[in-house]
């Protein structure tokens, strides 16, 4: 790990603010594997800017612009992202666990697994984006790869997810009250335990998750995928699910029988 001085890191980010209106001036911002554990960076301009592998640990970055910004395998323990712009960012890898991004925007970020090349040639490989216990509410997340993060935990109450990837993800004691997961694909999820009540689980898929415990009171299952998943452990009171049989008209010849 790096560190830099104040001076350095304005210097850079001046030169980032120039490269940023004009590519042909200024120079992109590159603070690969620094080290900025507790450091403010509130409402900086930090888009496409590289983080790669940096101890971001209770860094703060409320209201900083990060789209598209390269935070693959950054360490944000306990960061505070609040309303952060992290639209399209590279969080591959990346270590969230107890972060704050209550109304941040997530939207087609990539939380998936990875690795990462060291300067000796040694390869780490990092598991998929560990944001358990992490804050999330009103967090708006649509079209984010989201497949086997680690979500256990985490207060997500009318976070946007719709059309997401979210694929053996876990959820589990997750708080998901009122979160939108239309078109979203949750299979082999585990939501042992989630509260989504009142969430908006229309045409989601679902198959194959783990849905023991879970609170599923007024939510919306409309057009829902639930092949192989067990419901006779969960909480369904006022579960609206509509499925494709019930939905498909019956033939001309049997509708003539009625």
């Amino acid at each position: 790990m790096t560190s830099m001085t104040p001076q350095e890191i304005m210097s850079i980010l001046d030169e980032h603010a120039k490269w940023l209106r004009n590519p042909k001036s200024g120079k992109q911002a590159n603070f690969k594997h620094a080290d900025f554990t507790g450091a403010n960076f509130e409402g900086a301009k930090l888009q496409k800017s590289c983080l790669s592998g940096c101890k971001l640990s209770r860094t703060i970055f409320r209201n900083a612009n990060l789209i598209s910004a390269d935070l693959y395998a950054a360490d944000l323990t306990k960061a505070d992202l609040t309303n952060c712009l992290l639209i399209r960012a590279d969080l591959r890898g990346a270590e969230l666990k107890g972060a704050r991004l209550n109304g941040a925007n997530l939207q087609e970020a990539d939380f998936r697994g990875g690795s990462l090349i060291l300067s000796g040639g040694e390869t780490i490989t990092f598991p998929s984006s560990d944001l358990s216990g992490a804050e999330m509410e009103n967090v708006v997340a649509e079209k984010a790869n989201l497949n086997g993060a680690n979500l256990s935990g985490a207060t997500l109450n009318n976070a946007n997810f719709s059309f997401s990837q979210l694929r053996g993800a876990n959820l589990s004691n997750a708080q998901l009250k009122n979160a939108g997961f239309k078109g979203s694909d949750m299979s082999d999820c585990n939501l042992a335990n989630a509260d989504l009540s009142g969430a908006n689980l229309s045409d989601v898929n679902l198959s194959g998750a783990n849905v023991d415990g879970c609170n599923f009171e007024n939510a919306d299952m409309t057009g829902a995928n639930i092949e192989n998943v067990n419901f006779s452990d969960a909480k369904a009171v006022g579960i609206d699910i509509v499925e494709e049989a019930e939905a498909t008209p019956l033939p001309p010849n049997l509708q003539a029988l009625l």
